[in-house]
């Protein structure tokens, strides 16, 4: 059997660690922090906006006639490509018709320039009849005005020849066929839609009485409920509709973030901007007696401020409250602090 003092000792070896597992008072609060900064606000409404191409058209037949190529929906073209073709043949067939007639009229050209010059010399001796220069004279000059008319023949032919072929205007996707290879088209009939997925901008409807607070240049945040991104304004079309009273937006879409026809909502400001105390939404702490936020003291305790809330900007809100700019307010771990409590700011918060 132990005696009482080696049990003592033993006792003693036992409690050690839990005396060394016991700190001096309670472990602070693992919380993230932020400052309250001053920032320019304004109020903003969300509005309907909807993804389109700046250039997104329907390519038109210029000749009639039967299709011998017409590209399928989804193809990519650059520009100058063709993407859809009429048959030229009897265009061709035409052409060669009319440099026939070309031919024709320069031999009758060249005759009667040498007629005219034999004519010339014979009249200077006398030797032939006025009358007979002068219609050769007219002879020659209706020769030459059948060649010229032969030859705007054969450029017209030769444009419609070019014009059977419709040709990408610039680097884009084909976004849909109307006509189909094989079917026949009339000058007019629309053959397909092309659009350029690289050149996007949304479309805003805004009610005429924030006309005054948007501009060219200014930034638009763009959203389809998920995912946020910050736009700049290309134009604002001032002008009312007398129906709605709505003007335009066209905002600049950020690059690989949304196709055309994506509908979206845009954040336009409704009032002018101003500079506001403001914090992240994170920090606020709603209770039943009203909005908080917990701010870090200089000796790492938490100290509960009321606040009201006024605009918000993204994850920013303005507060109003006894806060001033640069204080480290909580925004991580705040939602069981209490008044007083330590806390250690920049790791992740404590788990509940």
């Amino acid at each position: 059997m132990m005696d009482l003092k080696s049990r003592i000792v033993w006792l003693a070896l036992l409690l050690t660690p839990l005396a060394w597992a016991q700190p001096g008072g309670p472990r602070p609060v693992q919380v993230m922090t932020a400052e309250s900064q001053l920032m320019t606000m304004a109020p903003h409404a969300r509005v309907a906006a909807t993804v389109i191409s700046r250039n997104d058209i329907r390519l038109a037949a210029e000749v009639s006639g039967r299709l011998t190529t017409s590209l399928e929906a989804g193809s990519e073209v650059d520009q100058g490509d063709i993407i859809a073709a009429v048959d030229d043949k009897p265009l061709r067939l035409r052409l060669r018709e009319t440099e026939a007639l070309l031919a024709r009229a320069e031999a009758q050209l060249q005759y009667l320039t040498s007629e005219q010059d034999r004519l010339q010399k014979l009249s200077a001796q006398n030797s032939a009849a006025r009358s007979q220069l002068e219609q050769t004279v007219a002879d020659r000059a209706s020769a030459a005005a059948d060649k010229a008319a032969q030859q705007a023949r054969i450029a017209q032919l030769q444009d419609e020849i070019d014009r059977s072929r419709i040709r990408a205007p610039f680097h884009g996707v084909v976004a849909q066929r109307y006509v189909q290879t094989g079917e026949r088209v009339a000058v007019g009939d629309e053959v397909a839609r092309m659009l350029d997925p690289d050149s996007l901008e949304a479309i805003a409807r805004v009610p005429l009485e924030y006309i005054n607070f948007s501009k060219a240049g200014d930034e638009i945040t763009l959203t389809d409920g998920k995912r946020r991104e910050s736009a700049v304004v290309r134009a604002s079309i001032a002008v009312g509709d007398q129906d709605t009273h709505l003007f335009e937006l066209r905002i600049k879409v950020p690059p690989n973030t949304w196709p055309a026809g994506q509908t979206l909502r845009a954040e336009v400001p409704t009032d002018r901007y101003r500079e506001v105390l403001a914090v992240p939404r994170d920090a606020l702490v709603l209770r039943g007696d009203g909005i908080y936020v917990f701010v870090v003291n200089e000796d790492q305790t938490a100290r509960r401020i009321m606040v009201e809330t006024g605009v918000a900007d993204g994850d920013w809100i303005e507060v109003m409250g006894d806060l001033s700019p640069g204080m480290t307010v909580i925004t991580r771990g705040n939602e069981r602090l209490r008044e007083g409590q330590t806390v250690s700011a920049g790791g992740p918060p404590a788990a509940e």
